[in-house]
């Protein structure tokens, strides 16, 4: 009796800085919903990495940060990824080709580093009702969403959004874009609404239904429209493209339904128009761009 009542604490203390240890790993490999129960008194994990054998549901409810990364590859067998107390993820939130995957929710996240999904042709819904608002890269690819509710983003760096078929509205509260903004090849119905935004740095839209930009003052590089089909587009307050001093950036329309205005003396080159008669309605752009500007004559 005196050595059971001697070993129980010394169990439990082991069992104590078994599960510590658990947490401080580098990375934690989760190949079935079992797996989890060892971590879900952690506060904080390094990596996570779900593993292509894993299959139905993986719930990471416990830990509230993930310092490092989510990855998941090839995990076919996949069909929900869920968590109810994660709130940042401080590395990549990155799944590639889980081809059955349609559940993808995280009820408290709002922060994370890089988003990256691909591949990923079941998911038509995210549940992220806290609102991711802050991230640095966010690459959409190759889903079967039909909005983004849930990523409202305040900044972010990089915004690609490409290739969702099913995509019809995308609305975000971003006011600039420091590195490049890519949205093509997605629904034919699609929306786009970035109301606050002010300047970026790169932006190339294509195969949109409606863009909406009213505070866009500023692109420091390219500005590209291709084979969009909305007939009106306002940016009454843009008054730069490119930089033509330095011969950066331009502003290029291929394949439009609607003729927008170029303006030469904004632009370090007059990269593409399409028509080659560009005319200036005023009541888009600013009054103090010309009336009409060509490639050739304003007859």
């Amino acid at each position: 009796m005196l050595a059971q009542q001697l070993l129980l604490p010394a169990f439990a203390l082991l069992s104590v800085a078994s599960a510590q240890s658990g947490c401080a790993a580098a990375t934690v490999t989760i190949n079935a919903q079992a797996d989890v129960a060892q971590y879900t008194g952690c506060a904080t994990l390094k990596n996570v990495v779900i593993g292509p054998s894993a299959v139905a549901t993986i719930d990471l409810s416990g830990p509230k940060i993930i310092s490092g990364d989510i990855y998941s590859h090839s995990a076919v067998g996949l069909l929900s990824l869920t968590s109810s107390t994660i709130e940042a993820i401080g590395g990549t939130f990155d799944l590639f080709d889980m081809t059955l995957m349609s559940t993808l929710s995280f009820s408290k996240l709002t922060q994370i580093k890089n988003i990256n999904w691909s591949a990923l042709p079941a998911l038509d819904l995210l549940t992220f009702p806290a609102i991711i608002s802050k991230a640095d890269s966010v690459i959409i690819t190759n889903t079967f969403l039909s909005d983004l509710n849930g990523l409202n983003l305040k900044t972010v760096q990089t915004l690609d959004v490409n290739n969702n078929p099913r995509l019809q509205k995308f609305e975000t509260q971003v006011s600039n874009i420091t590195t490049s903004i890519n949205i093509a090849a997605n629904g034919k119905a699609l929306d786009i609404s970035f109301p606050n935004l002010i300047w970026a740095n790169n932006m190339t839209f294509r195969d949109v239904k409606s863009l909406s930009t009213p505070s866009l003052a500023t692109v420091n590089g390219s500005l590209i429209f291709v084979n969009n089909v909305f007939t009106g587009y306002s940016a009454p307050n843009l008054t730069t493209v490119g930089n033509f001093a330095q011969k950066v950036g331009s502003l290029a329309f291929v394949g439009n339904n609607l003729i927008l205005p170029v303006v030469p003396a904004l632009l370090p080159e007059l990269s593409h128009l399409a028509p080659p008669k560009v005319l200036l309605h005023r009541s888009v752009f600013p009054r103090s761009w010309p009336r009409c500007v060509t490639a050739h004559s304003c007859a």
